[in-house]
């Protein structure tokens, strides 16, 4: 088991990881995971594991029928749909904050209160430590507000991240601030190496 995990360490130390960072430790941790349930070294799963096993369900795109879960917020309009996905479905006339909105009814709102813990089993929601929002902004929820500033931010990062002119479209990432650059095609969650830092 040690090995395993030291391979894994390996990898990644030649990518010149930032371990100070959350989402690379998060990253290594799960990847080490996988690796330890491959070798069938990691067969129990605590009730946390249990519990986002359970919340992966809920979290798919309304689009493409994908998982959203693993996917990085800022390529999420909901947690029900994925920005490459609204993109697409706005060249075709439906406008991202039609989705939006579609993604946040009543039966999706449920799924995700659920899957972060908000909701119970029978659809009571989860109440305490939770504040009440009182305040309201035009005439809805604050949270409303703060919900169409993101998506302002959205359409303004649009612009920089999507930078190819070809048939087929890319999204450049980079984890490590340059050294190591990622793409994938538009709306996909599968990356592909271009230069190894």
């Amino acid at each position: 088991m040690k090995q395993i995990i030291k391979d894994v360490l390996n990898i990644h130390g030649e990518m010149n990881v930032n371990l100070a960072s959350d989402a690379a430790r998060d990253v290594i941790a799960i990847e080490i995971i996988e690796k330890l349930k491959k070798k069938g070294f990691y067969t129990e799963y605590r009730k946390d594991e249990l519990e986002k096993r359970e919340a992966k369900k809920g979290w798919v795109c309304q689009t493409c029928g994908k998982s959203t879960y693993e996917t990085e917020y800022d390529y999420l309009v909901h947690p029900k749909l994925h920005l490459g996905c609204a993109l697409e479905e706005e060249l075709k006339g439906k406008t991202i904050h039609e989705q939006y909105h579609e993604a946040s009814s009543k039966a999706h709102e449920d799924d995700v209160a659920k899957a972060l813990g908000h909701m119970d089993d029978d659809g009571n929601y989860i109440t305490k430590d939770i504040p009440e929002e009182k305040e309201e902004w035009d005439g809805r929820p604050i949270y409303q507000k703060q919900i169409d500033q993101k998506y302002a931010e959205y359409q303004r990062k649009l612009s920089e991240e999507i930078v190819d002119n070809k048939d087929v479209k890319y999204i450049y990432e980079s984890p490590d601030g340059g050294k190591t650059i990622y793409r994938r095609e538009f709306g996909s969650d599968e990356k592909e190496l271009i230069k190894n830092g």
